[in-house]
Formats: C-alpha cells, sequence, structure tokens
C-alpha cells in the first residue's frame, strides 16, 4: 500500500469509527485498538498494515452507504423548498428554512 493509499484509508477508518472509540492523542487523530493484552489508543499513523486490512473493508462499506444517502437525498423532489404564494413576500424564504414563527 502506497503513501497515498494508506492515507485515503486511514481517513476512512477514522471517519467510520465511533465518537466512543477515537480521539486524540497528543495531537494526533487515534482510536482503540486491540492488541495483545487488551485495547490500546493507538495514532493512526501507528496502525499495522494488517489493522488496516482488518478495518478497512467496513469502513469502505459504511462510506458507500454515506454516499448513496447523500445523492439521493438530493435526487429527492421533496426535499427542496416550497414557497407558498399565499404568503407575504420573505416569508417563503423563512418557510423554505423553517425559521418562522
Amino acid at each position: 500500500m502506497n503513501e497515498v493509499e494508506r492515507k485515503k484509508a486511514l481517513t476512512l477508518i477514522y471517519r467510520h469509527t465511533s465518537r466512543d472509540y477515537k480521539g486524540h492523542l497528543n495531537g494526533e487523530k487515534s482510536i482503540l485498538v486491540l492488541r495483545t493484552g487488551g485495547t490500546t489508543l493507538v495514532p493512526l499513523t501507528a496502525l499495522t498494515d494488517e489493522e488496516i486490512a482488518r478495518d478497512l473493508p467496513h469502513a469502505q462499506k459504511c462510506e458507500e452507504k454515506r454516499l448513496a444517502k447523500k445523492v439521493s437525498a438530493k435526487k429527492r423532489p421533496d426535499s427542496e423548498p416550497h414557497c407558498s404564494e399565499e404568503l407575504p413576500p420573505g416569508w417563503a424564504i423563512c418557510e423554505a428554512r423553517g425559521d418562522y414563527d
């Protein structure tokens, strides 16, 4: 795995790791990893190739679902704001944003 692929893989793994199992350690993004002796907080840059290979398929699957959901939300016609002609000028914008009383 070259450096670019590794960086993308680490980004995906971090993105799709539950917030309960990730954080920052000395300013570096880190995740909890099961290693001999128990779980330990490991900086992403210190993950082994085996750990990346183990976690990457799940992260890729989650990323596919996230992107599919994002695309389907754009295609839904009901997601576009509608304006009512009965409302006074300016209210249509408020209705689209949902910030009127």
